[in-house]
């Protein structure tokens, strides 16, 4: 997976960024605060969602902006589109786009392009600062222990453990000098039992004695039943011979009749063969017959060309499929004309009622944009006639207020006549005007009043205060109708565009449909077809000439099964066949029967049945009753010496009892048996787990010497290459969790033994390892590194920059940096820059 464009809407102080990636290398320059490490934990949480809304590491937005952003990857199949943006939980809501497609995919199949990789091994192999670069969080997840320190078997098991867990479980058998292992309290106890043995070497004789009588008396006994049982299953042989002696004969008999049979090598089902041959051969002839009848003329077999035949029908059969379809094309379309033309027909109904119902609205006077102007004038007239006393009036009243005021001011001064005069003056005055407005008022009413009644008449309307609002909503239903006309009036235009192209496909269809039975026409002339033949025909005149190749094949077949079953029967003779099927029939009648019978005999004998076949050969039905009773007479002899010997041992075991009271020797023997038993098993387990040791350590020794992970081979070829072969390999002693370094003088060191940049150039080369390995087992993913170089000397940083480039014509590498001189080692189309607010890239 690569990583083709980042766009972060509002993360920390980015907002409205968007960066372009190259698929090799990138390198992002920025001085310090303008958010490359904030980037950096964008990629984190884009890919693995927001951390809890208290944690610092969440980067709200602090310059505006949608909490979140998108990443658009791109697979070896597809590209995609990872949008994380916020929600009420506090890791986001997650939207994954194929970009392809266009199809939006469920959360969990960001897990499927992730290949399974944990938040913390992404964080330690794939999105690491120079903080994370210097720790051991790497060698801490158990997922990368497996990868570092497996013997490169796929196995994770420290043989350092196995070999402790060895030593422990073999000191809890046995040690020289213990007492507490478990070997050696056994050997303790044998010790002790041998002293007990010791002290009780007195017993007499007489317990050794009956224990040799018990012996013999124990032998005989299994003796006489082990004769007994032979004696028993004879005996039984024998019943059940007599029991089956009547099945032996009926199968001695059919045997005899089976025999006395002649035996014939006929086909099998020969008859029916032949009666299925004869039919199908005359069916074969009436198919013939009624093929000659469609055609026209006779058929003979032997004279039909396959070729002619097989050539004529595809040249048929492609003419009957295209006038099919264009039978059908045309039905279609003259359909569709049928259609369009009723579909006119309605239209043209509609617009006619809308013409019927705009005419009974209106009137025959005047047209609608008439009436509607007319009604225009009339409403603006009555809203006029309906205002108050207009604004010329209002102002002379207000000046007359005012001359008035002026007097009473005057009057009450020191110069009483002058307020007089002021005061008369401007009540004439007042009249005057007020006459005036008066009278041009009414003439104006007057007027107004003739132009309304003139409209109202024009309109027809004769109480304005009732009939003016029922007029507007009549006109208002007016202009819904001729809206209504205007599109039903386009519909139908382009209706009869419509039906006009389907009458021109129609005389298209029917012109090739025309040329069509020309041609067959033509096709008739050229093989000789009846003239009458039409093509609608042509199908039944191919079933008629499909049927030839197939029966003068079928023909062909049933006379070669004819002739095989007359070879092979000799003769042609129905009835002799006949004769020797029945014949053959009851040989398998027979012979069926004798099966059953032997399966009988079978269930009886069993293995013992080719024994018992040739006893019935030898013996008759009364020897075997003979042999029966005298078997019998031998068991019951053996019974009676059965029982008298179970008594007499017995009798000696009760003895035994006696002495075994007054003495321990069997017991101490018994035990020690035991406990020499248990020591030879715990003495063989510890050699194995000795042994077990011995080939760890043989193999610790050649693992150190040939074989280290391919984490750690890898690793070492890139610190080797980066410190210019000073160190020379990296591994780790097997069983051991910790990392060891070769220096090029041979010399064995630990990382804590190493300066700080040669760790983190350490460490740096193992995350380079892990990331191509797990890029080989499951999924390629993109590197982000922020900042790790500046503790590199110039030889190992240019050895380090031109290591990064290798890597990155397979492995996608973004750097991270706050130092010019480190992003000016790169070409000039891998770098981008962030500005100091953060905001922009170019």
């Amino acid at each position: 997976m690569k990583l083709e464009q980042i766009r972060i809407d509002g993360f920390g102080v980015l907002h409205d960024l968007t960066i372009d990636l190259e698929p090799d290398l990138t390198v992002i320059y920025g001085l310090n605060g303008s958010g490359k490490s904030t980037l950096l934990n964008f990629i984190r949480s884009c890919l693995y969602g927001f951390y809890q809304r208290s944690s610092i590491q969440r980067y709200e937005p602090l310059r505006g902006g949608i909490h979140g952003g998108s990443l658009c990857v791109a697979t070896d199949q597809h590209r995609y589109l990872i949008t994380r943006t916020q929600a009420r939980r506090s890791s986001g809501t997650l939207a994954i786009e194929n970009l392809d497609s266009g199809l939006s995919l469920p959360e969990a199949y960001l897990d499927e392009l992730l290949g399974g990789i944990s938040q913390s091994v992404f964080e330690s192999v794939y999105a690491f600062g120079l903080t994370e670069l210097n720790q051991l969080k790497l060698i801490d997840n158990q997922e990368l222990n497996t990868l570092l320190y497996s013997i490169g078997l796929g196995s994770s098991i420290s043989l350092a453990d196995v070999n402790s867990r060895l030593v422990s479980e073999m000191d809890s058998i046995y040690k020289p000098r213990g007492r507490k292992p478990e070997l050696n309290r056994v050997l303790e106890q044998l010790r002790e039992i041998t002293v007990k043995q010791r002290e009780v070497e007195h017993v007499t004789g007489e317990y050794f004695r009956v224990i040799k009588q018990i012996e013999t008396v124990r032998r005989e006994v299994d003796a006489v039943r082990l004769t007994l049982n032979e004696k028993n299953k004879e005996s039984r042989r024998i019943e059940i011979m007599l029991e089956v002696w009547p099945i032996w004969q009926d199968l001695v008999v059919t045997q005899q009749r089976l025999d006395q049979l002649p035996e014939h090598n006929l086909p099998l089902n020969g008859l029916e063969r032949i009666e299925k041959a004869s039919a199908e051969l005359e069916r074969i002839s009436q198919a013939c017959y009624k093929a000659a009848v469609k055609l026209g003329f006779e058929l003979d077999l032997s004279t039909v060309n396959t070729a002619v035949y097989e050539r004529l029908q595809s040249e048929l059969t492609l003419l009957k499929e295209q006038h099919t379809d264009f039978e059908l094309q045309i039905k279609v379309t003259d359909e569709r004309c049928a259609q369009a033309e009723i579909e006119c027909s309605d239209l043209e109904q509609q617009i006619a009622g809308i013409d019927n119902e705009a005419k009974i609205a209106a009137g025959d006077e005047y047209d609608y944009a008439s009436r509607k102007q007319l009604f225009e004038q009339l409403k603006s007239l009555v809203i006029k006639q309906d205002q108050p006393t207009n604004i010329i009036t209002t102002l002379v009243l207000a000046a007359g207020l005012v001359g008035w005021l002026a007097a009473a001011l005057v009057f009450y001064s020191s110069n009483h006549d002058f307020g007089v005069w002021i005061a008369a003056g401007t009540f004439l005055l007042l009249v005057f005007v007020l006459g005036s407005v008066q009278y041009s008022r009414s003439k104006a009413v007057g007027k107004r009043g003739r132009t309304i009644r003139d409209l109202a008449l024009k309109l027809g309307i004769q109480d304005l205060d009732r009939e003016l609002l029922t007029f507007e909503q009549v006109l208002e239903r007016e202009e819904a109708l001729v809206k209504e006309k205007e599109r039903l009036e386009q519909n139908l235009r382009q209706l009869r565009a419509r039906a006009a192209v389907y009458r021109n496909n129609l005389e298209d269809k029917r012109r090739e449909e025309h040329e069509l039975i020309q041609r067959f026409s033509e096709l008739k002339e050229q093989y000789q077809l009846p003239s009458g033949l039409r093509l609608t025909d042509a199908e039944a005149f191919l079933e008629a000439t499909a049927v030839l190749p197939r029966l003068l094949e079928e023909q062909n077949h049933w006379e070669q099964e004819l002739d095989t079953i007359y070879q092979a029967c000799g003769t042609t003779d129905h009835d002799k066949i006949t004769m020797m099927y029945r014949v053959q029939s009851e040989r398998e009648t027979l012979a069926e029967k004798i099966a059953r019978l032997e399966a009988v005999l079978q269930t009886y004998f069993g293995s013992k049945y080719s024994e018992a076949a040739a006893l019935f050969k030898e013996l008759d039905k009364a020897a075997l009753v003979s042999q029966y009773d005298v078997l019998n007479g031998e068991v019951n002899s053996l019974e009676e010496k059965l029982n008298e010997l179970q008594h007499e041992l017995g009798r000696l075991t009760n003895q035994k009892e006696t002495l075994e009271q007054s003495q321990k020797q069997e017991e101490y023997q018994l035990e020690k048996a035991l406990l020499q038993a248990k020591a030879s098993k715990l003495a063989g387990r510890w050699g194995s787990l000795k042994t077990c040791q011995w080939v760890i350590d043989e193999v610790s020794r050649k693992y150190e010497r040939e074989r280290q992970p391919q984490v750690l081979q890898r690793a070492s070829r890139y610190f080797s290459a980066i410190t210019n072969n000073r160190y020379t390999r990296v591994y780790a002693p097997l069983g051991m969790r910790e990392l060891k370094i070769e220096t090029a003088e041979g010399e064995i060191l630990s990382p804590d033994q190493l300066s700080r940049g040669t760790v983190e150039q350490l460490y740096l080369a193992l995350r380079f390892a892990l990331a191509k390995q797990i890029a080989h087992e499951r999924v390629k993913l993109p590197i982000f590194a922020d900042d790790i170089l500046v503790n590199f000397d110039r030889p190992r940083l240019l050895r380090t920059v031109k290591l990064m480039k290798e890597l990155g014509k397979e492995h996608q590498i973004v750097l991270l940096t706050c130092h010019q001189t480190i992003a000016d080692l790169f070409e000039p189309n891998q770098i981008r820059y962030l500005s100091q607010r953060a905001n922009s890239a170019s």
